[in-house]
């Protein structure tokens, strides 16, 4: 399962990013088939991207027995401890390190 955010909105006097006023944040999960091929996507609307928030949507809508891929983001460390396998990736690396998943 691909995790990220995402977020719509925001006034560009008042800046940009996740971070912007008035800006709607959401989760976006997408599951992937075993050739990495999506075959689901969802957007869950969060009220911010905070461990809370992540830790309420996982209860939600993952399975303990998932294994996931995100970001680098601070907040989705909240899923170490609710899934099978949480594997973090900052994008601005160079390289991809080996997967604990064992997947990828």
């Amino acid at each position: 399962m691909d995790i990220d955010y995402a977020h719509l909105g925001g006034e560009a006097s008042e800046g940009a990013g996740r971070g912007a006023a008035k800006t709607v944040s959401f989760i976006a999960a997408v599951q992937t088939n075993q050739d990495g091929h999506p075959r689901f996507v969802v957007f869950t609307r969060v009220p911010g991207y905070t461990k809370e928030a992540v830790e309420n949507w996982a209860g939600r809508a993952l399975s303990p027995s998932t294994r996931a891929l995100s970001d680098g983001l601070k907040c989705f460390g909240a899923l170490a401890g609710l899934v099978t396998c949480h594997e973090p990736h900052v994008a601005a690396r160079a390289s991809r390190p080996a997967s604990r998943c064992g997947w990828r």
